[in-house]
């Protein structure tokens, strides 16, 4: 992954755990801002694989195995 790619999954999980938890950064916000960003990372490398090769059927079970949803 790029830097670009990086900031951009962090932006999107600083969002998420703003929408989730208003309060602002604490331990709360920081485990929704970190859940967040690790469902990111997972879908990033699920769909690298989903785009490798025509049907790969590793890409679901990598979501599966991480508890992300279709």
């Amino acid at each position: 992954m790029n830097e670009r790619i990086i900031k951009e999954m962090s932006k999107q999980a600083h969002l998420v755990a703003d929408a989730t938890y208003a309060e602002g950064p604490d331990s709360v916000w920081l485990k929704e801002y970190n859940k967040k960003f690790a469902e990111l990372i997972v879908r990033e490398c699920a769909d690298l694989l989903e785009t490798s090769l025509p049907y790969n059927p590793q890409q679901k079970m990598i979501k599966k195995h991480f508890g992300v949803e279709e």
